[in-house]
């Protein structure tokens, strides 16, 4: 969970951004009951499967939350660093972590700065992590972070909505009551013009407490990220789109780029794979995903951008 701070009507006034609150503890009250261990085991699954490495590979899991990824990663043999905002959700990443007996290398830092350079074999931004940020220039920033990050031959996997699917099935009010009393109702607003999603949370709790909370994200076309991806040095490689579930409203259709004859030259010197999925389960049943291929492009800003080997890399998009 990454950030940046939009100013108020008062230019000399820097508001606090939406993200550097929204995930403390009583997130867990409104979507705890959400993220099953059940949920949680078929991504990880969908997680391992598309990036197809091997164990003791270094997986970076970007905005990692509490661990609910990052953990189970471990378990299965893969060397994790978990880097996220809140301090709030690290604290219980790192208690699970010992729990659970496993090793995880826990950093506290926004996404925009990740202070690695050339470590890692894989690294995954889910569950619509990405968009959080004020401006399109600063996801474009996040982006050129990931290059950096990665190693050549490294892969990143991206989990995001799906603009077509939200606009077709948008829903602006949405209610529901949890098991425990807990009422949570959503105020949606779509604005076509800057493609961001805004939610406006009120919380009643069975006490009559009430309390008020808001996202809000870039939604992306595909579009848009492809050549967001081209300018961090990412290429489109292919994309698919599977149904989550009947009923969804996402239709089953592919298309395919196919690789060319050269592809294991291109891998031997350096190019990376980018995946991208849409939809929140996109990494347990590959709603849209998206292939992409990292590259060193001519117009990225920074000399050393410039100079680094070609890349993998993966996407995902809900």
């Amino acid at each position: 969970m990454s950030h940046c701070a939009r100013q108020d009507a008062d230019p000399g006034v820097t508001a606090t951004p939406w993200y550097a609150s929204f995930f403390g503890e009583e997130y867990f009250h409104i979507y705890g009951s959400m993220l099953s261990d059940e949920r949680t085991a078929r991504e990880v699954e969908g997680i391992v499967n598309l990036l197809a490495l091997p164990p003791g590979s270094h997986i970076l899991d970007l905005a990692c939350g509490h661990g609910r990824h990052a953990i189970p990663l471990a378990e299965r043999g893969y060397r994790v660093t978990g880097q996220d905002l809140s301090e709030v959700f690290l604290n219980r990443a790192r208690a699970d972590a010992v729990t659970r007996g496993v090793q995880v290398n826990w950093v506290h830092s926004d996404m925009r700065e990740i202070p690695f350079v050339d470590e890692f074999d894989a690294i995954i931004n889910i569950f619509t992590a990405f968009g959080y940020l004020e401006s399109d220039a600063e996801d474009q920033l996040v982006l050129h972070q990931v290059h950096r990050a990665l190693r050549p031959g490294g892969r990143l996997l991206l989990e995001l909505m799906h603009r077509d699917a939200l606009i077709r099935g948008f829903q602006p009010f949405g209610v529901s009551r949890r098991e425990d009393g807990l009422l949570v109702t959503e105020e949606r607003r779509f604005d076509q013009r800057t493609g961001r999603n805004a939610v406006q949370v009120t919380v009643i709790y069975p006490d009559g407490r009430r309390s008020e909370l808001r996202h809000e994200a870039r939604i992306y076309t595909l579009t848009e990220l492809a050549r967001m991806l081209a300018r961090s040095a990412l290429e489109l490689h292919a994309t698919s789109v599977r149904r989550t579930k009947p009923g969804d409203g996402v239709e089953q259709r592919g298309l395919a780029c196919p690789v060319g004859a050269d592809e294991a030259d291109q891998l031997a010197r350096g190019h990376r794979e980018v995946h991208v999925a849409h939809g929140h389960e996109a990494t347990e049943a590959f709603r849209h995903t998206v292939h992409l291929e990292q590259r060193t492009h001519a117009g990225l800003p920074s000399a050393p951008a410039r100079q680094r080997a070609n890349r993998r890399t993966s996407a995902k998009i809900p």
